[in-house]
């Protein structure tokens, strides 16, 4: 993205339509990104976000916090119901200044800035009186700053040496001097081989796509190649792009979050499963103390208070001579309570492991079951599967949803086919939506997807076509075998994570699975959520 000075000079007059507006109401997006509901039926989008920040009008419903946040309220004290006299940049550079008059309680009009800092990672909104003292800033920096921004304190501009091209009134090519000027507009200057030719090009807001990546400019260049997509203004542009485009990479990125999340986890229960086992290995190993003592016990009279050692008869393996260690500083009898102390505390060690190592086990099922359920995850299935690990925390406003977002197909003669691709559908499958006389379909002896078919009549064509949607949307497309049982036959693993289940009176079934075939045979419908 390049919202470089040339793209902001451009935009801000673009937004030169709010001026004289009244600001109605402000609310928060996040805590980063602010709705001002201006008169007019203009709404402004002020988005700090630290990686794509930036100003735009937008016709769309943008949800806000319940709650406000502390800013928001500084800014609804000091804003809301003010008028915006102007909108300014700040010589060539990525600050955008809104001057709004407000009348007090007693109809004293005062005047105060909103400071617009669309600087990257170091954006910022900065709330300042008619004296430039700031009242508030979004982000504050340390004491020892080099520019300081925390209330009560003046504001000033970054400074930079760099001359503003908009004051430049001779044509030139010579570049690197001037400010805000991005790689994507130098190239295309160098191109033209003119400065003013590019800068007072007409406004032609474009959107290029190539090799599945985007890019976008105020107007059209000759040096970006692609497929491109133009728009009237360019806040029509910014509103498609961060309202469409970059939830898709928003998106894409959540997704390789994940995955990388799983196979670290994943990696991590494995070697911890090794050295657990190796562990359990020693601990096994140190069973032979039982063997020890009972050679000691059999041959105490030998042993002397501050002997370190003691020959025995090894009446277990032929009467070979063993040497037993023993320590000094102890008794007889407390060498040979120290030898079936360590048998003892081996026996608690391996009870210990074994059920620990069962867990570790049990936990690295779970994990590549998520692993599989990924493969074919929509974006609904991977957000769900991030609640499940704790990775999200669900929207107050979904906490009323009942049902997960499974699948439901019907065949031609109306009976239902439930399918379950993570372990929330699953379970509500199985355990919640499922009659006990439904059918429970499930690839045999492997994790993966809960198939619940309802009907009065259960077919050998039905059962191809549910054991085909079991074995696909497990991410099994060779020749595999299902069961199906009824659901009453079904029981949850108790103390597993994930969806595991056992079952009994099964049937098995193999298939190979053909999704051009069965989703010819099925219709997929929705169902209420």
């Amino acid at each position: 993205m390049s919202i470089d000075g040339v793209f902001i000079h451009n935009l801000v007059n673009e937004l030169k339509i709010i001026e004289k507006k009244r600001i109605n109401k402000i609310y928060d997006i996040n805590e980063r990104e602010f709705l001002f509901y201006l008169s007019n039926k203009l709404t402004l989008v002020g988005s700090l976000n630290l990686t794509y920040p930036h100003l735009r009008l937008t016709t769309k419903t943008i949800n806000t916090l319940s709650e406000p946040t502390n800013f928001c309220m500084v800014l609804r004290k000091h804003f809301e119901h003010g008028i915006i006299d102007s909108i300014n940049q700040y010589n060539n550079d990525r600050i955008i200044i809104i001057k709004v008059l407000q009348a007090d309680e007693l109809g004293y009009q005062s005047v105060k800035f909103l400071i617009f800092e669309l600087l990257g990672r170091h954006a910022n909104l900065i709330l300042t009186n008619e004296d430039m003292i700031i009242i508030d800033c979004l982000r504050k920096t340390p004491l020892d700053s080099m520019r300081l921004l925390v209330p009560k304190v003046t504001y000033q501009f970054p400074t930079t040496d760099k001359l503003n091209p908009y004051t430049v009134t001779t044509d030139t090519t010579t570049i690197d001097n001037f400010e805000g000027l991005s790689n994507i507009i130098k190239n295309e200057i160098k191109h033209i081989k003119s400065l003013h030719q590019v800068l007072y090009r007409p406004v032609k807001p474009t959107l290029i796509k190539l090799n599945d990546k985007y890019n976008f400019y105020w107007t059209d260049l000759l040096t970006l190649s692609g497929e491109k997509q133009y728009f009237k203004s360019i806040s029509s542009l910014l509103d498609y792009y961060y309202t469409e485009i970059s939830e898709i990479f928003l998106q894409k990125e959540a997704n390789r979050k994940l995955v990388n999340y799983i196979n670290h986890e994943i990696k991590k229960t494995t070697s911890k499963i090794s050295k657990q086992e190796i562990e359990l290995s020693q601990a096994k190993d140190n069973l032979i103390y039982e063997k020890l003592g009972n050679l000691l016990a059999s041959n105490l009279h030998k042993v002397n208070k501050g002997d370190n050692m003691v020959i025995v008869e090894d009446y277990y393996e032929g009467n070979n001579l063993i040497e037993l260690k023993l320590d000094p500083k102890l008794s007889p009898s407390q060498n040979l309570e120290a030898y079936f102390n360590k048998y003892k505390k081996a026996q608690r060690t391996i009870s210990i492991l074994t059920e620990e190592i069962k867990k570790s086990f049990q936990h690295l099922q779970y994990l590549q079951t998520l692993q599989e359920q990924i493969q074919l995850a929509t974006e609904v299935d991977l957000e769900e599967i991030a609640l499940e690990l704790g990775l999200k925390e669900q929207s107050p406003k979904k906490k009323t949803k009942v049902r997960p977002n499974y699948l439901t197909f019907t065949d031609a003669t109306g009976n239902l086919i439930f399918v379950g691709k993570n372990n929330i559908q699953n379970n509500y499958l199985t355990h919640t939506l499922a009659n006990k006389n439904d059918y429970f379909f499930h690839v045999k002896d492997a994790p993966g997807s809960h198939v619940i078919v309802r009907t009065n009549n259960l077919t050998d064509e039905l059962i191809g076509l549910a054991a085909q949607l079991a074995a696909y949307y497990s991410n099994y497309h060779s020749k595999t075998t299902v069961d199906y049982t009824l659901v009453k036959y079904v029981k949850k693993v108790k103390g597993m994570p994930g969806s595991f289940v056992i079952y009994t009176n099964q049937k098995s079934v193999t298939v190979t699975p053909n999704k051009e075939y069965f989703l010819g045979q099925l219709k997929e419908v929705n169902h209420d959520k």
